[in-house]
């Protein structure tokens, strides 16, 4: 009794796929092993979860402001109408800083996580753990950085 090939192969496949995936995040020059990654998934789900719950404090800071004069002087609206603009900047820096660790964790799944975006190489896992979120080693940081300041 022979079963159809095409499912075979489809779950052969399928099945050097996931244990390539799985190899690849083992076995990173052991650079991170798999407690690491699973640490760094844990952190940055934390710190999603973090500034999740801050945008919602900023979003009632980032209302309209009323310019009732007659409810508030000239000063207060102006305290209000900055503490507002600062809501709104807060919210871009935080909506930027979720786009990243959205990225990381997606890194983390599909088994880039850890390597450098424009050259391949390992990240140092010093770097990694000062910001898990980064994308470049520190060579093509310095290298990005110094085309962008230059002397």
């Amino acid at each position: 009794m022979t079963q159809p090939s095409g499912n075979i192969e489809a779950f052969m496949i399928a099945s050097l796929f996931k244990s390539d995936v799985s190899n690849r995040l083992v076995s990173r020059n052991s650079i991170l092993n798999k407690a690491q990654l699973n640490s760094f998934k844990d952190r940055l789900l934390s710190l999603r979860a973090e500034i999740e719950a801050l945008a919602e404090t900023r979003k009632d800071m980032s209302s309209t402001v009323e310019l009732d004069q007659t409810r508030t002087g000239r000063v207060s609206r102006m305290d209000a109408l900055q503490q507002q603009e600062m809501a709104k900047a807060g919210q871009v820096r935080a909506e930027s800083e979720l786009s990243q660790i959205n990225a990381a964790l997606a890194r983390i799944e599909d088994g880039s996580f850890g390597e450098c975006t424009v050259c391949g190489e390992d990240i140092q896992t010093g770097r990694l753990q000062a910001n898990p979120a980064v994308t470049l080693c520190i060579g093509c940081a310095e290298k990005k950085e110094s085309s962008q300041n230059p002397v």
